[in-house]
C-alpha cells in the first residue's frame, strides 16, 4: 500500500514538473518576442519592407525610427546627404557642382552691350556740290548699329538726310551730329566745305588721303592761301613739306608727293600724270612708268597713284600710254 502511494506521488511530481517546464518555456518565449533585437545596417532593407505595410501601429513596435535612417541617413540622407545631397551636393551639385556645373554658369561672360557710337572720320573736307555718305560705327564694332538720326548745325552750308547723306552747299564749317533713336548715345564730326578747285579726297579702296585738282604750275603759297580762305582757318594751321620731310618753299610749284598738313590732318598732293615729282607732265613721266614696269626703278605710293593706280593694283603699259597721249595732246589728263 505504501509502495503504491509512493509511486503515485512520484508520478504526480513528475507531471507537475513537466507542466511547470512547459509553462516556463512558453512564458520565456513570449517575453523574448516582446523584446526587439538591435537592428543593424544589414537588416535595414528587410525591416524597411515591414514598416511600409499598412496596419503598422507604432514605430516603437516595428523599429521604424531605426530603419528610416533618421540618425544614420543611410536611406533618406537627411544628415549625410548621400541621396539628396542637401549637405554634400553629391547629386544636386549645390555645393560641389559635380552634376549641375554651377561653376561653369558662374564663369559665363556678361553679354556685350553697346557703349557708344562714332563717325568713321572726325573731319570731312568737301567741295561745294559734293555729296558723301556719312558712316557711323557702333562701339564695340562687332555689335549691330542701332537706328541713327542725323542733324546739321547749319543746313545752309551742309544738309544731311535721315540716312546720313550729306550735301555740301556753301563754304564754311559745319558740325554734324548722329544720335541713336533712344537718345542714349551720340557722336559728332566736323565738315569743312571749300569752293576752291582743290579737292580733299579719301581713296575708298585704301583709305589714303590725297589733295587733287591742282592747276599745273600753281605755287605752294597760292594753295595755302586758297585753303585758308575757303576753310576759314589761319595760315598757321597749314604746313607743307617735301617728300623727304624738308619744308617746301612757298614759291615752288605744287608737285606729286608734297605733304599738306591742314589742321593736323595730312594729305598727299597728287598731280595725275606727274610720276617723277617735278610738277609737270611730259615724256619723263612716260619713261618713269616704263622703267617701273620693267623693274629698273621703284616708285613710291604717291607716284603710283599719279600714274592712275588708286586701288592697290599694278601699273601697266596702259598707264604709260595714257600719259603719252596727254604729252602728244591727244587726250588730256583731268586733275
Amino acid at each position: 500500500m505504501n509502495k503504491k502511494l509512493t509511486a503515485a506521488i512520484i508520478s504526480l511530481i513528475v507531471i507537475i514538473s513537466l507542466l511547470l517546464g512547459i509553462y516556463v518555456s512558453s512564458a520565456y518565449d513570449q517575453a523574448s518576442a516582446g523584446t526587439p533585437e538591435p537592428v543593424t545596417g544589414e537588416q535595414t532593407e528587410d525591416t524597411a519592407e515591414v514598416t511600409d505595410e499598412p496596419g503598422t501601429d507604432t514605430a516603437e513596435e516595428t523599429g521604424t525610427a531605426e530603419v528610416t535612417g533618421e540618425e544614420t541617413g543611410e536611406e533618406t540622407g537627411e544628415e549625410t546627404g548621400e541621396v539628396t545631397g542637401e549637405e554634400t551636393g553629391e547629386v544636386t551639385g549645390e555645393d560641389t557642382g559635380d552634376v549641375t556645373d554651377t561653376a561653369e554658369i558662374t564663369d559665363t561672360e556678361a553679354p556685350i552691350v553697346l557703349t557708344g557710337i562714332e563717325f568713321e572720320f572726325e573731319t570731312y573736307r568737301l567741295h561745294t556740290g559734293d555729296e558723301v555718305q556719312l558712316k557711323v560705327k557702333p562701339i564695340p564694332e562687332e555689335l549691330e548699329l542701332p537706328e541713327i538720326s542725323f542733324y546739321s548745325s547749319d543746313d545752309e552750308k551742309a544738309e544731311v538726310s535721315s540716312e546720313g547723306v550729306l550735301r555740301a552747299q556753301k563754304n564754311g564749317k559745319v558740325t554734324v551730329t548722329a544720335v541713336t533713336k533712344d537718345g542714349e548715345f551720340s557722336c559728332s564730326c566736323t565738315v569743312i566745305i571749300s569752293s576752291s578747285d582743290i579737292r580733299f579726297v579719301v581713296i575708298n579702296e585704301t583709305g589714303e588721303k590725297i589733295l587733287a585738282g591742282f592747276r599745273l604750275g600753281v605755287t605752294v603759297s597760292d594753295i595755302v592761301t586758297d585753303i585758308c580762305t575757303s576753310e576759314e582757318i589761319g595760315p598757321e594751321e597749314v604746313t607743307v613739306r617735301n617728300a623727304d620731310g624738308t619744308e617746301a618753299s612757298g614759291n615752288s610749284s605744287v608737285a606729286t608727293g608734297l605733304v599738306f598738313s591742314v589742321s593736323g590732318v595730312e594729305y598727299t598732293a597728287i598731280i595725275y600724270g606727274d610720276c617723277n615729282g617735278d610738277g609737270m607732265i611730259n615724256a619723263k613721266d612716260t619713261q618713269a612708268v616704263a622703267d617701273y614696269i620693267t623693274g629698273k626703278i621703284t616708285l613710291d605710293r604717291a607716284f603710283l597713284i599719279a600714274a592712275g593706280v588708286t586701288d592697290g593694283g599694278n601699273v601697266t603699259i596702259e598707264n604709260a600710254l595714257v600719259i603719252q597721249r596727254h604729252v602728244y595732246g591727244l587726250a588730256l589728263i583731268e586733275q
